[in-house]
């Protein structure tokens, strides 16, 4: 049987589901989920304080020369984070997350507009000159999120997945990240 991609990911509960059923085994899906669920709840507890009541947070990727905004069903921790952890992006990112669409790209002088005080960034293929021109440049530098050491340089080997064990190991490399730069 092939599952097109994208079938479930409205929500990885969704793909839990979907594939207990296909293989009869619905209860540990649920087990599974009621897991994941708790995780997640004591996770939201953990980040109180390091992610503040109206602040919001965005995922985003330089790939080459391009950078990109990308929502909560296209890896990089999105699931984890505006799912799991329940953080709320700012309002332009919303509309790419709200819209269910594909990274959008973005140029660097619209980037303040999508800029959010906790930034989760993933670099793909790109070299280190073009990483060191991006984010040496003023507009990124003079971010609020920047100014304030909440920019989370993720790895995308680490971020790019989208499947059970691979969400609740961003769920823990979130959480981390966060708590660490709070304690700086």
């Amino acid at each position: 049987m092939l599952i097109p991609y994208g079938t479930y990911n409205d929500d990885i509960r969704a793909d839990i589901r979907a594939f207990g059923e296909l293989l009869d085994k619905q209860a540990e899906a649920e087990a599974w989920i009621k897991q994941f669920d708790e995780k997640a709840a004591s996770a939201r507890e953990k980040i109180k304080t390091a992610v503040k009541d109206g602040e919001t947070v965005g995922i985003y990727e330089l790939r080459s020369q391009e950078f990109y905004v990308l929502g909560d069903n296209w890896g990089r921790g999105g699931q984890v984070i505006y799912n799991a952890l329940k953080l709320t992006p700012p309002p332009a990112v919303k509309e790419v997350v709200d819209a269910n669409t594909p990274p959008k790209l973005i140029s660097q002088e619209v980037l303040p507009q999508f800029a959010a005080d906790h930034m989760f960034v993933t670099t793909y293929e790109t070299k280190q000159e073009d990483k060191d021109k991006f984010f040496g440049n003023a507009v990124y530098k003079n971010l609020p999120a920047v100014k304030n050491n909440h920019i989370y340089e993720m790895t995308f080997e680490q971020m790019y997945y989208y499947d059970p064990l691979a969400i609740e190991g961003q769920l823990d490399l979130v959480v981390e990240q966060l708590l660490a730069h709070q304690a700086k």
